[in-house]
């Protein structure tokens, strides 16, 4: 490496600091007096696969200069798969072996993360965990086709990686911090668990109500709440804010039962809980914004044009639905369609519950009452049982409604198994979102074929398929109804840190 200052700048000791993944791997000390190059040798083998931070300062701990690099190709992984045909009918049985191997062709057992798509209409995806982990972590900004960087190793792709580090590098350590120039203050501890905060309020005024004690207790849906078979029991009091806390380990939505008491008796307070918020809008990055199908032509825009491995079979009339079945999917509404041709159909009087839902499409608003309530509640606001004061503070646009409409209904329902918002005195009855649940990828069984067609554009997919000792694992799964050559993304991160990708 050459550090070279300019006329202007007085001759210092510096130190010079190599970083990589926020870990120092390199410290020397360089004395740059005249205004010629200064050379010195870094061993780059001793450091990671990926962007590296060069970094000037003196002996104040001000920072001089700083450089972003590029260390090498990782020591990638190699990843094989094979598939038990060259190509697949609708509803066909697909098998899928994997192997993976080292740069010296041993075994290696690391999860890896496959995806089988239809690849029908696709859009193209150009980022990896060579390009995601290894360069965009470290730069910010739209990088166009980082992939690109990494399909050769000759002259003209390592100036441009260059020219891209010097222009989209960002300063990601606060060096005024680190050097003790400026004091370190702790904010927020790390998180527990699923923490809830809230405060005790009078019922009308709002003020804070101190010393008062809070009982908490939680209960799986379907659990009786009056049982003694609580997931969860505690009792704390309220600071001289009115605050309180706790921490649980829940998985899921739980009822939740908050009593306040104060000397034994229920008092008529409100209590509202810290969870009205929401993240503020934010403008689409471009890398968002430029979107490629695959198969397209280049300059064609959006549009889509046919690959030719999809069944010819298909009608156009049958792409328009499906786009419209599409289109009412991302619209909220995840009713499944079904195409019928003429039939007579002989029934009942309808039900209620028909008539509850053929009000709720045609109307021109629905809001469910009971996350409702909750909500204004927590937004620290009393309304009591006033339906009036309910309808303001339920987001609804300021207007005249009773003067555009006839009436306005309100439906409210209680699923069975939750518990009810109304509390008593002092009570509030609410819920609890825990952490999600880890959920399996849903994989039909077309052993006996669908009187309908399937159009899953993924047709597997799994985060952690762990391979044996030999490196090996397969995978089996059926077909969608369109699908001839399905597209397969594996991506695998060992524990030494070096990556496997195969796209195809």
């Amino acid at each position: 490496m050459t550090v070279q200052k300019n006329s202007r700048t007085p001759g210092n000791v510096l130190g010079m600091g190599v970083l990589s993944g926020g870990k120092l791997y390199h410290f020397c000390m360089l004395t740059v007096t005249r205004n010629r190059p200064v050379r010195f040798k870094l061993d780059k083998q001793a450091l990671p696969a990926g962007v590296a931070q060069a970094v000037w300062f003196d002996h104040s701990g001000s920072i001089i200069a700083d450089r972003l690099i590029f260390i090498g190709q990782p020591d990638t992984l190699s990843v094989a798969v094979q598939s038990d045909k060259s190509s697949y009918q609708p509803y066909d049985s697909i098998r899928l072996d994997f192997e993976v191997k080292d740069a010296k062709g041993r075994p290696i057992q690391a999860p890896l993360s496959v995806s089988v798509r239809d690849g029908w209409q696709e859009v193209e995806n150009r980022h990896s965990l060579l390009t995601d982990l290894l360069l965009m972590s470290d730069i910010k900004g739209y990088v166009h086709q980082p992939s690109w960087y990494f399909e050769s190793d000759d002259l003209n792709h390592r100036r441009a990686l260059d020219d891209l580090l010097m222009v989209q590098g960002w300063r990601r350590y606060d060096w005024e911090r680190m050097a003790g120039r400026s004091p370190f203050e702790l904010k927020y501890m790390p998180e527990q668990g699923i923490e809830l905060h809230g405060k005790v309020v009078s019922m009308v005024r709002s003020k804070p109500r101190a010393n008062v004690e809070v009982t908490a207790f939680l209960a799986s849906p379907g659990d009786d709440p009056e049982s003694k078979n609580q997931k969860f029991f505690d009792l704390f009091t309220t600071d001289s804010l009115g605050r309180f806390s706790f921490v649980s380990q829940i998985e899921g939505k739980w009822n939740l039962i908050l009593a306040a008491t104060e000397k034994g008796k229920k008092k008529d307070y409100r209590i509202v809980l810290d969870r009205v918020f929401a993240p503020s809008p934010r403008m689409y990055p471009l890398a968002e914004m430029q979107v490629r199908v695959a198969g397209e032509e280049e300059g064609s825009g959006l549009s889509v044009s046919k690959p030719a491995d999809t069944l010819k079979t298909e009608e156009d009339y049958k792409l328009l639905l499906k786009a419209y079945e599409d289109s009412l999917k991302r619209s909220g509404i995840n009713e499944k369609i079904h195409h019928l041709d003429e039939v007579v159909i002989k029934a009942r009087k309808r039900d209620k519950a028909h008539d509850v839902y053929q009000a709720r499409t045609k109307s021109i608003a629905y809001y469910d009452v009971a996350s409702e309530m909750d909500d204004i509640q927590d937004r620290d606001i009393y309304i009591g049982n006033d339906i009036h004061d309910l309808m303001m503070n339920m987001m609804f646009t300021p207007m005249n409604i009773d003067k555009i409409y006839g009436c306005v209904v309100l439906i409210e329902t209680l699923p069975e198994e939750e518990v009810s918002v109304k509390g008593a005195k002092g009570v509030r009855k609410t819920w609890l979102e825990g952490y999600s649940k880890v959920k399996e990828f849903y994989l039909p069984d077309y052993r006996i074929l669908p009187r309908e067609g399937d159009y899953r554009r993924t047709l597997y997919w799994n985060p952690e398929l762990m391979p044996d000792k030999e490196g090996r694992a397969t995978i089996q799964f059926y077909n969608n109804s369109r699908c001839r050559r399905p597209r397969v993304s594996v991506n695998v991160l060992d524990a030494d840190g070096r990556i496997g990708v195969f796209e195809h």
